[in-house]
């Protein structure tokens, strides 16, 4: 394995030789940094090490957005990360796992009763017979059309107050509150809405 000290001139110099492989360039000054050059001329800067006696791969970025000193200290991280056995992969994975958890959480701090009833709908619509499925449409009806038969306006359904409450805040307390009310009216439609958003 050959090694030279990485330039802006170097590193732009950099061909690769083989039609179906890429070819690896490695720096003398950083252990482990690479330049990965594809047949078809596209560079990466990368990391190699070894963790638990096994040789790990890891591409840090595109020449053209990565400096040469950036690189470096990202391959010195990566280097210290595998001395200590630490998989830098498993780390980024834990990373993202953890990210995607702040968003989830996030997502149910705004996200509304209203938000996710039709996405509910439209995901067990399938498994439902028409009677089963008109209810669900029903609880959260808006009301204030005229009526198709009779006369005078339809009358909201009986979630329609929740639907702009935050999936955070629809706690037992809230609940219990809005069927108190509900059943004053229209106890068994109101069952029937309890039910269905259980």
């Amino acid at each position: 394995m050959q090694k030279e000290n990485f330039t802006y001139g170097r590193v732009t110099s950099f061909k690769c030789n083989d039609d179906k492989h890429p070819c690896f360039y490695w720096d003398a000054k950083t252990p482990g940094l690479g330049v990965r050059v594809t047949p078809s001329g596209a560079k990466s800067f990368i990391f190699e090490g070894r963790v638990l006696k096994r040789t790990l791969r890891i591409t840090i970025g595109d020449v053209r957005t990565w400096s040469i000193g950036k690189a470096q200290a990202e391959a010195t991280r990566l280097k210290a990360l595998t001395d200590q056995g630490i998989d830098p992969r498993q780390q980024l994975v834990e990373k993202l796992t953890k990210a995607e958890k702040l968003v989830v959480e996030s997502k149910r701090q705004t996200i509304t009763l209203g938000d996710v009833w039709p996405k509910y709908i439209a995901a067990r619509r399938s498994k439902w017979g028409e009677l089963h499925l008109r209810d669900h449409e029903n609880v959260v009806r808006i009301g204030g059309i005229l009526k198709k038969r009779g006369r005078g306006l339809t009358e909201s359904g009986p979630l329609t107050s929740l639907l702009d409450c935050r999936l955070a805040d629809l706690t037992s307390k809230r609940i219990s509150e809005w069927l108190i009310k509900e059943k004053k009216e229209r106890p068994t439609q109101t069952a029937l809405a309890f039910r269905l958003l259980s």
